[in-house]
Protein backbone atom coordinates (compact mmCIF):
# COMPACT_ATOMS: atom_id res chain seq x y z
CA UNK A 1 0.00 0.00 0.00
CA UNK A 2 1.38 3.40 -0.97
CA UNK A 3 0.97 5.90 1.84
CA UNK A 4 0.47 9.64 1.59
CA UNK A 5 2.54 11.63 0.56
CA UNK A 6 3.88 9.04 -1.92
CA UNK A 7 4.27 10.68 -5.35
CA UNK A 8 2.08 8.20 -7.22
CA UNK A 9 -0.89 9.34 -5.12
CA UNK A 10 -0.43 12.87 -6.50
CA UNK A 11 -0.18 11.91 -10.16
CA UNK A 12 -3.01 11.60 -12.67
CA UNK A 13 -3.06 7.90 -13.57
CA UNK A 14 -2.33 6.80 -17.12
CA UNK A 15 -5.24 5.66 -19.29
CA UNK A 16 -5.82 1.95 -19.10
CA UNK A 17 -6.80 -0.54 -21.78
CA UNK A 18 -9.31 -3.39 -21.70
CA UNK A 19 -6.32 -5.73 -21.39
CA UNK A 20 -4.99 -3.77 -18.39
CA UNK A 21 -8.39 -4.17 -16.74
CA UNK A 22 -8.47 -7.91 -17.41
CA UNK A 23 -4.97 -8.33 -15.99
CA UNK A 24 -5.42 -6.12 -12.92
CA UNK A 25 -9.03 -6.64 -11.82
CA UNK A 26 -8.35 -9.79 -9.75
CA UNK A 27 -5.19 -8.35 -8.20
CA UNK A 28 -6.94 -5.13 -7.19
CA UNK A 29 -9.92 -6.99 -5.72
CA UNK A 30 -7.55 -9.25 -3.75
CA UNK A 31 -5.62 -6.22 -2.43
CA UNK A 32 -8.85 -4.44 -1.51
CA UNK A 33 -10.01 -7.49 0.47
CA UNK A 34 -6.57 -7.93 2.04
CA UNK A 35 -6.56 -4.33 3.28
CA UNK A 36 -10.27 -4.50 4.23
CA UNK A 37 -11.19 -1.60 1.98
CA UNK A 38 -14.50 -0.61 0.48
CA UNK A 39 -12.69 0.53 -2.67
CA UNK A 40 -9.19 0.64 -4.11
CA UNK A 41 -7.54 2.56 -6.93
CA UNK A 42 -4.56 1.12 -8.79
CA UNK A 43 -2.18 3.96 -7.79
CA UNK A 44 -2.72 3.03 -4.14
CA UNK A 45 -0.81 -0.20 -4.79
CA UNK A 46 1.79 1.44 -7.03
CA UNK A 47 0.14 0.81 -10.42
CA UNK A 48 0.00 3.83 -12.71
CA UNK A 49 -3.26 2.91 -14.47
CA UNK A 50 -6.69 4.51 -14.36
CA UNK A 51 -8.45 1.52 -12.81
CA UNK A 52 -10.34 1.20 -9.53
CA UNK A 53 -12.51 -1.43 -7.89
CA UNK A 54 -15.35 -1.10 -5.39
CA UNK A 55 -16.46 -3.88 -3.07
CA UNK A 56 -19.84 -5.53 -3.62
CA UNK A 57 -20.00 -6.41 0.10
CA UNK A 58 -21.70 -3.14 1.07
CA UNK A 59 -24.07 -2.67 -1.88
CA UNK A 60 -27.14 -4.78 -2.65
CA UNK A 61 -27.16 -3.63 -6.27
CA UNK A 62 -23.66 -5.05 -6.99
CA UNK A 63 -23.32 -8.79 -7.59
CA UNK A 64 -19.51 -8.61 -7.86
CA UNK A 65 -16.85 -5.95 -7.23
CA UNK A 66 -17.39 -2.98 -9.53
CA UNK A 67 -14.65 -2.14 -12.02
CA UNK A 68 -14.05 1.48 -12.96
CA UNK A 69 -11.87 1.83 -16.08
CA UNK A 70 -10.81 5.36 -17.04
CA UNK A 71 -13.82 6.71 -15.13
CA UNK A 72 -15.08 10.25 -15.43
CA UNK A 73 -17.91 11.91 -13.51
CA UNK A 74 -20.22 13.40 -16.14
CA UNK A 75 -23.08 14.57 -13.94
CA UNK A 76 -23.50 15.48 -10.26
CA UNK A 77 -26.43 16.59 -8.16
CA UNK A 78 -27.24 17.20 -4.54
CA UNK A 79 -24.76 16.97 -1.70
CA UNK A 80 -23.98 14.75 1.25
CA UNK A 81 -21.24 14.50 3.83
CA UNK A 82 -19.76 11.47 5.47
CA UNK A 83 -16.74 10.79 7.64
CA UNK A 84 -14.19 9.52 5.11
CA UNK A 85 -10.96 7.66 5.65
CA UNK A 86 -8.47 6.12 3.25
CA UNK A 87 -6.18 3.11 3.16
CA UNK A 88 -3.38 5.37 1.87
CA UNK A 89 -3.87 8.12 4.47
CA UNK A 90 -3.21 6.40 7.80
CA UNK A 91 -4.94 7.46 10.99
CA UNK A 92 -6.86 10.35 9.48
CA UNK A 93 -10.58 10.82 8.88
CA UNK A 94 -12.71 13.83 8.09
CA UNK A 95 -16.26 14.68 7.08
CA UNK A 96 -16.09 15.44 3.35
CA UNK A 97 -18.79 17.01 1.20
CA UNK A 98 -19.56 15.03 -1.98
CA UNK A 99 -22.31 14.89 -4.58
CA UNK A 100 -25.36 12.86 -3.55
CA UNK A 101 -26.03 11.47 -7.02
CA UNK A 102 -23.59 11.01 -9.88
CA UNK A 103 -23.30 9.60 -13.35
CA UNK A 104 -19.93 8.11 -14.25
CA UNK A 105 -18.70 7.27 -17.73
CA UNK A 106 -16.43 4.22 -17.58
CA UNK A 107 -15.01 1.44 -19.73
CA UNK A 108 -12.57 0.96 -22.58
CA UNK A 109 -12.46 3.68 -25.24
CA UNK A 110 -14.52 1.60 -27.68
CA UNK A 111 -17.23 0.61 -25.18
CA UNK A 112 -17.98 3.42 -22.70
CA UNK A 113 -20.98 3.05 -20.37
CA UNK A 114 -22.76 5.31 -17.92
CA UNK A 115 -23.21 4.11 -14.32
CA UNK A 116 -25.59 5.97 -12.02
CA UNK A 117 -24.95 5.97 -8.29
CA UNK A 118 -26.25 7.65 -5.17
CA UNK A 119 -25.58 7.60 -1.45
CA UNK A 120 -22.59 5.64 -0.20
CA UNK A 121 -21.79 4.16 -3.61
CA UNK A 122 -21.59 7.67 -5.08
CA UNK A 123 -19.21 8.69 -2.29
CA UNK A 124 -16.93 5.70 -2.80
CA UNK A 125 -16.89 6.19 -6.57
CA UNK A 126 -15.96 9.86 -6.18
CA UNK A 127 -13.25 8.96 -3.65
CA UNK A 128 -11.67 6.37 -5.99
CA UNK A 129 -11.96 8.61 -9.06
CA UNK A 130 -10.18 11.32 -7.07
CA UNK A 131 -7.31 8.87 -6.51
CA UNK A 132 -7.05 8.31 -10.25
CA UNK A 133 -6.75 12.08 -10.69
CA UNK A 134 -4.02 12.52 -8.07
CA UNK A 135 -6.37 13.81 -5.36
CA UNK A 136 -6.57 12.40 -1.84
CA UNK A 137 -9.62 13.01 0.34
CA UNK A 138 -7.79 15.42 2.67
CA UNK A 139 -7.50 17.78 -0.31
CA UNK A 140 -11.30 18.14 -0.14
CA UNK A 141 -11.21 19.44 3.45
CA UNK A 142 -11.43 23.20 4.04
CA UNK A 143 -8.29 25.14 4.87
CA UNK A 144 -6.78 25.07 7.62
CA UNK A 145 -8.13 21.58 8.44
CA UNK A 146 -6.56 20.38 5.19
CA UNK A 147 -3.10 21.43 6.40
CA UNK A 148 -3.57 19.66 9.74
CA UNK A 149 -4.83 16.46 8.09
CA UNK A 150 -1.90 16.38 5.66
CA UNK A 151 0.59 16.88 8.50
CA UNK A 152 -1.08 14.20 10.63
CA UNK A 153 -0.98 11.75 7.70
CA UNK A 154 2.75 12.40 7.19
CA UNK A 155 3.43 11.86 10.91
CA UNK A 156 1.42 8.61 10.89
CA UNK A 157 3.35 7.39 7.84
CA UNK A 158 6.67 8.05 9.60
CA UNK A 159 5.43 6.16 12.69
CA UNK A 160 4.39 3.17 10.57
CA UNK A 161 7.76 3.16 8.79
CA UNK A 162 9.71 3.30 12.07
CA UNK A 163 7.59 0.48 13.55
CA UNK A 164 8.29 -1.75 10.55
CA UNK A 165 12.00 -0.84 10.44
CA UNK A 166 11.74 0.87 7.03
CA UNK A 167 13.56 4.11 6.33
Amino acid sequence: MRLYPNRILRKKAARASRRDAEELYGKLVAEMINYEGIGLAAPQVGIDKSIAVISDKYFDNLDRPLLLLNPRVVKKSGSQSIEEACLSVKGVSRKIKRALQIEVETGPDDDRKIIEASGLLAIVMQHEIDHLNGIVFVDRAPFPARCWLRLKAKINKKKKESESGCD
